[in-house]
């Protein structure tokens, strides 16, 4: 696991009691347990080993990475002998940078130094500085550090410590007047934070066991998002206060919140506190007594929340990975806005209660703009979770923006243990109304998390990340208020349809939706859809189709019936009375016979024949062609897709010389070509358009 290279000199002199060396190596790409590389690394130094004739070496390294840490360079100058001698580092990583110097000696088995220059200097932190020099001393009996303070601005962070042989040691520390923005800097979301913080720290122990005291507070704290201009939206904190006292046995921790004319209060007792598979709450409680929670803006700001209180009782026991809780919660006039879904709530009231431990009961109710919902049931952790919620609601508005909107009157009832979910019920839709502006672009692509496990479409299964099962059914009624447009399709869906979870399969559906009041546009013509059903009896994702398009002129009522499945519709068109396709596609989309039609017309007819999928759309494109008195009418493309496909309209205009147009269906681009033969085996081939070409044919037959 170790690859490189390395080159150099040295040279090894004096006696065996005093020697001497003389180095001067380059190394490079070197590589270790693939965890650590580094890119190029120089040593160059004269060492004089137990002398005090004068030492110096060297060492540069850059391009460092080890782990997920990456460094640019690291320079570290050592010179001097036993009795005195100074030592330089200084390190580079991106925009930080720091520098590190020291002076020391060693005599009678003690070795003392001198910090004289420590900085650090980063980006978003800032640059911190030692204030004055400190001393450090190490020998057989202990170690100790006197205080060591790194300043900025009105910033400072301090520590002190000592260590003897029997593995004693004793640390003290401070960080005082730290702006809070700089402890947000890696936390999610843009919030910005006013105020200082300020944390104590006196720790002794020996080894790996410790106690002492831990003191933490704020100062004129104010939280805000950077989406919320209005200040008083922040989250002002008037006073944070954690204090504790740890012991190797039991931890008693304590913690007291005022903000925004509430508080909270809060008390922990902990065994093993530093071992976490062990680690035991033998007592924890907290108390919360908030007349606003608008501070909830701040931490979520997709929603506003007008007014709401919240009082909450909890307390806690038991191991860290499993606790016991036992809680009481109430949240009174919740009065929230959801600006993504344009829907505004009210009167919002939710009650957490527990009669017992990891035991709990649930009661709220929330109104809405025309309706209101409630929820009811119990939760309970004793070896898995499981919980009981009963939802009910008439005319809730879950969506109410320009284009989307939509109203439900749900009763259902959700059993859940462990990964099994099971939901039954009803949900009746009085009120809909979803009008897409523009579908997505490129073709529809199966989905990720489709899974292919037979030929029939039946049993389509879908991966399951979170290890799901949801069953049940749910019965869908849709009242004749709904609403639907897209792609040209203007109706109201009418219908009941049964929605069955089965584990981990696409649900299956059964019933029926009917269109109202609909019509489509298609080709500049809005046409009537005299009869429109979805038959569902089976994945809810493919229903059957039986639709029915019309156009009746004072003689002859032509349309189109598009059967099959969602994925696979088929159409075709009709008339009354009887006559050629190409003549009812006339009807439906002109209004009047092929032979009556316009060239423009015509060629309207040949693009609705292939974008309206109709099934014999070749029969109907020669059709044109001959009325119109053509030699072809057709559709070409190229491995670009259906974008690039384009209608062909040619003409011999002798019999050697052919001309065609080709006009983009989804494009205004238009292009002219001629096709002359010259000989047998020669002809030319010029096209006109966005460019411009010419070609020199030449055709042999091979054997």
């Amino acid at each position: 696991d170790t690859a490189g290279c390395i080159n150099g000199q040295g040279k090894l002199s004096g006696s065996i009691s005093n020697p001497s060396i003389q180095a001067n190596l380059l190394g490079q790409n070197i590589q270790y347990a693939n965890k650590l590389q580094l890119s190029k690394v120089e040593v160059d130094g004269s060492v004089h080993l137990f002398s005090d004739q004068a030492s110096n070496a060297s060492i540069q390294v850059s391009a460092i990475s080890f782990k997920q840490n990456k460094l640019d360079s690291l320079d570290i100058i050592a010179s001097g002998n036993q009795k005195q001698h100074q030592l330089n580092v200084s390190l580079k990583a991106g925009t930080s940078e720091s520098k590190f110097n020291l002076i020391g000696s060693y005599a009678n088995d003690v070795w003392q130094a001198s910090i004289q220059e420590l900085v650090a200097q980063f980006k978003e932190y800032g640059n911190w500085k030692l204030n004055k020099s400190s001393q450090v001393n190490y020998s057989k009996s202990g170690a100790s550090l006197t205080n060591t303070c790194l300043v900025n601005e009105d910033s400072s962070i301090c520590l002190s410590g000592q260590s003897d042989a029997q593995q004693n040691w004793q640390a003290k520390g401070n960080l005082k007047h730290i702006p809070l923005q700089l402890l947000l800097k890696d936390m999610q979301g843009n919030l910005h934070a006013d105020g200082t913080a300020q944390l104590e720290f006196d720790l002794f122990g020996k080894a790996e066991k410790f106690q002492g005291k831990i003191f933490a507070t704020t100062k004129d704290a104010k939280i805000r998002s950077t989406y919320l201009e209005e200040l008083e939206d922040a989250l002002r904190i008037e006073r944070f206060k954690l204090t504790g006292e740890i012991s190797p046995e039991r931890s008693d921790f304590s913690l007291q919140i005022n903000m925004d004319n509430g508080k909270a209060v809060g008390h922990a007792s902990i065994e093993n506190l530093l071992d976490a598979k062990h680690m035991f709450i033998h007592e924890g409680s907290l108390i919360a007594e908030l007349p606003s929670i608008k501070f909830v803006n701040v931490l979520i700001p997709q929603i506003t929340i007008n007014k709401g209180s919240l009082n909450a009782r909890t307390s806690m026991r038991g191991s860290i990975q499993d606790p016991e809780i036992e809680t009481n919660i109430k949240l009174n006039q919740l009065d929230f806005y959801i600006p993504e879904l344009g829907t505004e709530y009210s009167q919002g009231d939710v009650a957490i209660t527990s009669d017992s431990w990891n035991n709990y009961k649930i009661d709220g109710t929330l109104q809405s703009q025309q309706g209101q919902l409630s929820i009811g049931g119990e939760i309970s952790k004793i070896d898995v979770l499981a919980y009981t919620l009963d939802i009910q609601g008439k005319d809730f508005q879950v969506v109410d923006l320009p284009y989307k909107s939509l109203l439900l009157s749900p009763d259902l009832n959700i059993q859940a243990t462990g990964s099994t979910i099971n939901i039954n019920g009803s949900i009746d839709i009085p009120s809909a109304n979803l009008v897409l502006q523009e579908l997505p672009k490129g073709v529809i692509r199966k989905s990720a998390d489709e899974v292919y496990v037979s030929a029939t479409e039946e049993h389509i299964q879908t991966q399951n990340k979170n290890n799901l099962e949801v069953n049940g059914k749910v019965q869908l009624h849709l009242s004749e208020n709904v609403h639907f447009e897209a792609k040209g399709i203007k109706t109201d869906l009418v219908g009941d349809l049964l929605v069955r979870f089965e584990n981990t399969k696409i649900p299956n559906g059964q019933g029926v939706l009917e269109f109202k009041n609909a019509s489509y546009d298609v080709l500049g013509q809005t046409l009537d859809i005299s009869k429109g059903k979805m038959l569902f009896a089976g994945p809810i994702n493919n229903p059957a189709l039986d639709v029915a398009v019309t156009r009746t002129t004072k003689e002859v009522t032509a349309g189109m019936k598009i059967e099959g499945t969602v994925k696979k519709p088929h159409t075709r068109v009709f008339s009354n009375p009887a006559m050629s396709d190409g003549n009812a596609l006339s009807y439906l989309i002109s209004g009047k016979p092929l032979a009556e039609a316009s060239g423009s017309q015509n060629a309207i007819l040949a693009k609705a024949a292939l974008s309206l999928g109709v099934d014999n759309s070749a029969s109907i494109t020669q059709q044109v062609a001959t009325t119109v008195g053509l030699d072809e009418i057709s559709f070409g493309g190229d491995d670009e897709g259906l974008e690039s496909t384009s209608l062909i309209l040619g003409k011999y205009l002798s019999p050697k010389l052919y001309v065609s147009y080709a006009h983009g269906l989804f494009s205004p681009v238009g292009t002219v070509g001629f096709d002359y033969q010259l000989t047998k085996r020669f002809s030319i081939e010029a096209e006109t358009g966005a460019d411009q070409t010419i070609d020199l044919i030449y055709t042999f037959e091979k054997e």
